[in-house]
């Protein structure tokens, strides 16, 4: 006998709304005309071509950016002689994980994460170097009565932020999107900041479903997770000339030629890369 497949008998149809969207929907399909009754009769139904396969969207003729209603559980058991009832559920991933690729709005959200830390430096708030001075005693055996001025160094604590966006993107190459964006820092201005005050310290991804050939291929779709860190000085390394008598920065040092940013790290754009622009963080 040839198997046949017949989706939504009616015995099972359920959906789950929730804030306006539907998040859940469970569907039947009867598998006919298996023959075999031992235990690989229920993998023998999900093979068949006819039934929906994990990944499937619930509407082929969806725009190949837009995703809904996602097959992601099949549930087979066995029906009557020869036929095998299949649970299909599928679920919204839009609501349950951001779509990089077309968030609601616009933009993409992410969640931030505020502290300090403490940094070592030798220029004052206003980029101005710092320095100390010291007039010696007449008893003194080496400066007696001298001032001596030197560079000084501090530490001090500042604020910094962190950002953390996950969601879910199109791609068959995750590992590229990681290698564009990890350890680089933002071309443009990013989350309330200029350019090159913020570093991608991180990218991870996971294969949220396969995508399939055919008609109706799709790409394959991946959590993905991106963590951003704030530096208010920016994350090019500033270099100093530290006198090897005092082992301290002289003074009046001049800047660009005493001390001066190297531009080392390379940067790219955050935003086209993740998929749209931060909203907030």
């Amino acid at each position: 006998m040839v198997q046949s497949v017949s989706v939504d008998r009616i015995s099972i149809l359920e959906a789950n709304e929730r804030h306006g969207a539907l998040r859940r929907l469970v569907r039947e399909a009867i598998v006919s005309g298996i023959e075999a009754t031992t235990w690989d009769t229920l993998t023998k139904a999900l093979d068949d071509a006819n039934i929906p396969q994990y990944g499937d969207h619930l509407t082929e003729d969806l725009d190949d950016n837009a995703f809904d209603l996602v097959l992601v559980e099949r549930n087979p058991s066995w029906f009557d002689k020869g036929k095998v009832r299949v649970e299909l559920v599928y679920e919204n991933f839009v609501d349950l994980e951001e779509n990089l690729d077309q968030p609601r709005g616009g933009y993409v959200t992410g969640e931030v994460r505020s502290n300090i830390q403490q940094k070592t430096s030798n220029l004052d708030i206003n980029g101005n170097q710092v320095f100390v001075t010291h007039t010696y005693p007449s008893d003194d055996p080496n400066h007696a009565d001298e001032t001596l001025v030197q560079g000084g160094e501090f530490q001090y604590y500042e604020p910094e932020r962190s950002v953390f966006i996950r969601g879910i993107k199109k791609t068959r190459t995750p590992w590229l999107i990681a290698n564009a964006i990890i350890g680089r820092v933002n071309t443009y201005p990013f989350s309330g900041e200029a350019a090159r005050k913020w570093l991608c310290t991180a990218c991870s991804w996971k294969l949220a479903w396969a995508g399939r050939m055919g008609t109706y291929a799709r790409e394959n779709r991946y959590y993905m997770n991106f963590e951003f860190q704030l530096n208010p000085d920016g994350w090019d390394p500033t270099i100093t000339f530290i006198d090897d008598v005092t082992n301290k920065p002289p003074i009046d040092l001049v800047p660009n030629v005493g001390y001066k940013t190297i531009t080392k790290m390379y940067s790219t754009d955050f935003d086209a890369l993740i998929g749209a622009p931060l909203q907030g963080g």
